[in-house]
């Protein structure tokens, strides 16, 4: 049965190709880092050419990234599959959004950073900008009413940073549960 997903903070696409793999149909990826989206981009939307020069290829790469504002089409498609820029600023395009709205996705799935929860790492609480990114997906649900959504994250995104705070986590489900933006 083939359903449609979008990734966010796809990275190189391990949700995607495990989606793919269940018939699901990609709408969307988002992912920050140009380096994870060449890898993406290689591995679901258009092959790049095998290069000797590891410098061609990023040289190629960067081409595309500016000529098409971040935002890349699949090679037989005239619809834009990947975005390689900040979800952020991918939450201000209001159109972009209604359009995704519009499609009316199945699944929207998404990895965002782990590190400012993780209890390996400093665990600096809300001023890690890094941790504001569940509140990104969270925002970008809102926005596009998906069916389903699933979120991938560390253990530690279940505890609280203070006493008497939520846990992110508990933020985050108490915005859906509340029915805020």
């Amino acid at each position: 049965m083939a359903f449609t997903f979008i990734d966010l903070f796809a990275g190189c696409g391990g949700f995607s190709l495990g989606l793919r793999a269940a018939s699901g149909k990609e709408l969307l990826a988002v992912e920050k880092s140009p380096m994870a989206g060449m890898t993406y981009y290689h591995n679901f939307l258009n092959r790049f050419e095998c290069h000797d020069d590891p410098r061609i290829l990023k040289s190629h790469w960067n081409d595309l990234l500016h000529q098409s504002n971040k935002r890349l089409k699949a090679q037989s498609s005239s619809e834009v599959r990947l975005i390689v820029d900040d979800i952020w600023k991918v939450l201000e395009d209001k159109d972009l959004l209604e359009k995704i709205k519009d499609q009316q996705p199945d699944v929207v799935v998404g990895g965002p950073p782990c590190q400012g929860f993780s209890l390996a790492g400093l665990r600096k609480g809300k001023g890690d900008q890094r941790n504001q990114l569940v509140h990104a997906f969270r925002k970008f649900i809102v926005a596009t009413e998906p069916k389903m959504i699933v979120m991938e994250n560390v253990q530690g995104i279940r505890l609280r940073f203070d006493e008497g705070g939520n846990s992110p986590i508990e933020e985050v489900i108490k915005f859906f549960e509340e029915g805020e933006g």
